[in-house]
């Protein structure tokens, strides 16, 4: 059947046959299928699943903000040692020149994962030694090439823009301010750990 004739037939029933026939359907649809479609979201939040009225094709899974704050803080340190630059043993030779890969992950997983409330302060701090860390390697060499911004493919007025746009979510407009300048007139030739500066 169709989509339109299996809706023309569904509005029929009631809503205790309803639910007998989802519940057979689940039992019906094996595990990965479960997994991949997100059966079980659209089930146990329907709202999260719809907009306009109309059922999304996919809901993006939150990336867990722990994990991902110990990834980001792992390679800030990792990169202002040189490690994804220079010969050591934390991180292989085949994986260095991944690290633009790394950063537009990063980037990406923050924003979703700052479309939870509890994570945009979070989110902001890890933005911003992101920007920092790049803003410093412009300067200093801590990866291949001499544009780190060119090389994640995210130009960086835009980058500061969204740091700047969760920053002014969870500070103090006073805070905001302060730490807004000292971030956009940030000279990273001037300091070591230049993501120190701007944590007041």
């Amino acid at each position: 059947m169709k989509i339109a004739e299996v809706k023309n037939i569904l509005s029929k029933y009631s809503e205790k046959q309803l639910i007998l026939i989802i519940g057979e359907m689940y039992k019906a649809i094996p595990k990965k299928i479960k997994e991949d479609k997100d059966i079980d979201i659209i089930i146990q939040n329907l709202e999260s699943f719809t907009k306009a009225g109309k059922c999304k094709r996919k809901v993006t899974k939150l990336p867990d903000i722990d994990e991902l704050e110990y990834q980001v803080n792992e390679f800030v340190d990792y990169a202002y040692n040189q490690y994804y630059f220079a010969p050591n043993s934390y991180v292989h030779k085949k994986d260095r020149p991944k690290w633009r890969f790394k950063v537009k992950k990063f980037y990406k997983d923050l924003a979703l994962a700052a479309s939870e409330k509890d994570n945009v302060k979070i989110v902001a701090e890890l933005l911003e030694k992101l920007y920092v860390l790049l803003c410093y390697a412009c300067d200093y060499i801590l990866f291949s090439g001499d544009d780190p911004f060119w090389s994640i493919g995210i130009n960086q007025e835009d980058f500061l823009k969204s740091v700047l746009s969760f920053k002014i979510k969870n500070e103090s407009s006073n805070d905001f301010i302060k730490n807004s300048i000292a971030i956009t007139l940030l000279d990273s030739r001037k300091f070591k750990q230049p993501y120190i500066i701007i944590n007041y």
